[in-house]
């Protein structure tokens, strides 16, 4: 089966070679930014790790998986790792954004990285209240300056960070009160394991037997989560990947349908075309009109 690499994904080990977990990047107002690493920010791409963008003064648009939110004053994005994303920023706008590894906070299980706010999240742009918008001002200075001390306290940084993020958290938790629930532990592990598993299972059956749960169970537990059963979820997300590679590469349908792994291009092709009403050669044709 040939593969090939479709959409560029940075790391921090090619992006930074102090291997630092956080790194501040300040937005210039001029439209570039202070330390945007060694890469072409001006293309699709994709991380390995979190980035949280503050906008001071908005303009121009952010693409994040195929949906276009408008750069605004006083509001937040996240990206987390794996999302297709592309920033159009205007001249006059400005802010910063801070990249974070994954693995910042793998020792301390808390709610945050249960959060589906923080992963893939379905709201990734909000705009803050203004007392919110106050201190995370306060914080993201408070951050930028122990992120440019000679001698980085990783501690003080992450937790800066963490604090950042819980607040923001608990914002979204109030704003989206009927989404808090999706924070269900099993169902959250579901949803990693769909992440790790989806190009290899895509039966509900493979995830039932992992999480020791009855097929019923699981899928009483999504439509309670998202309305829709679990086989729903992992089209989903096998759907989501094929709109990004065909969006964003110049992989050939049997490429991408390998990378899914189906091992016959004509399944993937029925199989894509049933759960959009296109082709994927007529869905990509579509995207880039």
């Amino acid at each position: 089966m040939k593969t090939a690499p479709p959409i560029p994904v940075h790391t921090f080990q090619e992006d930074d070679s102090l291997l630092f977990p956080v790194r501040f990047v300040s937005l210039l107002a001029s439209g570039s930014a202070s330390a945007a690493g060694k890469y072409d920010f001006s293309m699709p791409h994709r991380h390995n790790y979190y980035e949280l963008f503050f906008f001071v003064t908005g303009g121009g648009d952010h693409h994040i998986d195929f949906e276009q939110y408008p750069v605004l004053g006083n509001s937040v994005h996240i990206v987390s790792p794996g999302q297709v994303h592309l920033l159009n920023r205007a001249q006059d706008s400005f802010g910063c954004v801070i990249h974070f590894s994954a693995n910042l906070f793998t020792e301390t299980k808390n709610k945050l990285f249960i959060s589906p706010f923080l992963h893939n999240n379905p709201f990734p742009v909000n705009e803050l209240p203004n007392e919110l918008y106050e201190e995370f001002q306060t914080l993201f200075s408070q951050l930028e300056k122990e992120c440019l001390r000679p001698s980085k306290q990783l501690e003080i940084i992450k937790g800066y960070v963490h604090l950042l993020l819980l607040k923001y958290v608990l914002f979204m938790e109030e704003k989206y009160a009927d989404v808090k629930s999706i924070t269900s532990s099993i169902f959250n592990n579901f949803r990693l394991l769909v992440e790790q598993e989806y190009k290899s299972n895509k039966l509900p059956s493979f995830y039932t037997k992992q999480l020791m749960l009855s097929e019923k169970s699981l899928n009483d537990l999504c439509k309670r989560m998202t309305g829709n059963p679990a086989s729903d979820y992992i089209r989903h997300r096998v759907i989501l990947e094929a709109k990004r590679l065909l969006g964003n590469s110049d992989l050939t349908m049997k490429e991408i349908a390998y990378d899914l792994g189906f091992e016959d291009p004509s399944y993937f092709n029925r199989f894509f075309r049933k759960n959009t009403g296109l082709t994927p050669g007529d869905w990509r044709k579509h995207n880039d009109e």
